[in-house]
């Protein structure tokens, strides 16, 4: 009879602990349903031409975990749309656009919104064969350091006039052989402060891996 009453009496407390988590959770879910929506569409176009590009979206939060995923259709305009976007949160936007353009990844910063709340955001994609490519290991360098040869001015400059002349994007890209992040780092800075100091601006020039043809880092702005 004893054991009875003590196993009914860890019943109990078993099922009161169930019914708090259950109350908990569903307040918490509660809360979340009562925040406000956020939306974000726009399209997705040819830099040159701004007709739309078919892309893959992904919507990653900031421990990488994938968010949202979406479509965007070149034959309706490049249009894109997103919702369940919550306020004031950061997210990364990969854009992987259909063969012959170069991947994009963008920030995302939701504002706050106190009510329903849209974004209007267009992404334009660069073709690859809009580029000119720069190579680190192409002998403007001296060798294992991350300064220029002499009289490798002029060799620049004949590149930079042909940059001048167009809309083209400057690929400054690498091989695995240069195994040196540090020596990498050391190179691309190099050439990108000749770039800008030659009045190239900034929003032209991509960093790649050359071997994979993907854009692996945007750039730095500071």
């Amino acid at each position: 009879m004893k054991y009875k009453m003590k196993s009914s009496t860890g019943l109990r407390k078993y099922l009161l602990a169930v019914s708090i988590m259950l109350m908990v959770f569903v307040v918490e879910n509660y809360a979340s349903l009562l925040q406000p929506v956020v939306t974000m569409k726009g399209k997705i176009i040819d830099k040159e031409t701004n007709l739309g590009v078919n892309a893959k979206i992904i919507i990653y939060d900031t421990e990488g975990k994938v968010k949202f995923r979406t479509k965007a259709s070149g034959s309706n305009n490049g249009e894109y749309f997103i919702s369940g976007l919550k306020p004031e949160s950061e997210y990364k936007m990969k854009i992987i656009p259909e063969a012959g353009y170069l991947e994009a990844m963008n920030e995302l910063i939701i504002p706050k919104a106190d009510e329903y709340k849209e974004i209007i955001n267009n992404y334009g994609m660069y073709k690859i064969d809009n580029l000119l490519n720069l190579d680190l290991s192409d002998g403007i360098f001296a060798e294992n350091m991350g300064v220029f040869k002499n009289g490798i001015d002029s060799r620049l400059d004949d590149f930079i006039h042909s940059i001048k002349k167009s809309n083209n994007i400057v690929l400054i890209n690498y091989y695995d052989e240069l195994k040196s992040k540090k020596l990498i780092k050391e190179r691309i800075k190099a050439i990108k402060d000749y770039l800008i100091y030659s009045g190239i601006n900034i929003e032209k020039i991509r960093i790649i891996h050359k071997k994979q043809f993907k854009e692996i880092s945007y750039n730095d702005k500071k």
